[in-house]
């Protein structure tokens, strides 16, 4: 992957923020339907592959456009890439071939309002459909959530304003360096955060 797509990329992982980040940690969510929609992931038999226009309007129903970079239905085609998006909801992933045998997972996104704490088994799903690098922004949150999934770094690189989006935050998320992983499967050390949710919810009863 060029360095234009890496960083491209990078935004478009950055969706997981809107699951891990201290804003939204609290969020109300819906618990009955969260659990739904993991167990409906980590079967991995319910995901709609490649239906392009389906994938991409789902994509685009973000509540944070400054992580949003617009790639075309044939351009995805031209790439190879395989689209999973999961039946009934705006929660889906992707993942590109690359030259040397990996598999890049690419635009990671959530955008059910009422469903948290899955990061963790879209990243499983990805895997198991054959997902085994990915790049983001060097953010703790995102550096934890792919970390304790077996992402090891292997690279990075620094910012460069060329390829930022242009509603990028400055203020808010400064320029971080974009961190390249691969999957060690030795490494992972997986949790939901549902569970976390959970225990907070029970603290304040």
């Amino acid at each position: 992957m060029d360095k234009l797509h890496i960083f491209y990329e990078a935004i478009n992982n950055h969706y997981l923020l809107s699951e891990l980040d201290g804003a939204d940690l609290l969020q109300e969510y819906n618990e009955i339907e969260t659990n739904k929609v993991k167990q409906l992931i980590d079967t991995n038999s319910n995901w709609i592959v490649n239906d392009y226009p389906r994938f991409f309007n789902a994509l685009k129903k973000t509540t944070r456009p400054e992580f949003f970079t617009p790639h075309t239905v044939q351009e995805f085609k031209d790439l190879g890439v395989t689209t999973y998006l999961l039946n009934g909801y705006n929660i889906g992933y992707a993942l590109m071939p690359e030259p040397d045998g990996n598999v890049s997972i690419i635009s990671i996104f959530n955008n059910e309002k009422e469903v948290k704490g899955v990061v963790d088994n879209i990243l499983q799903s990805a895997i198991k459909n054959g997902g085994t690098q990915l790049d983001h922004y060097g953010v703790d949150a995102l550096n934890q959530a792919y970390g304790r999934n077996g992402f090891e770094e292997y690279d990075r690189y620094k910012w460069d304003d060329r390829y930022a989006s242009p509603m990028w935050d400055y203020k808010k998320y400064g320029r971080p360096d974009v961190v390249l992983r691969r999957y060690n499967k030795a490494k992972s050390n997986n949790t939901t955060l549902t569970e976390f949710y959970d225990l907070l919810r029970r603290m304040d009863k």
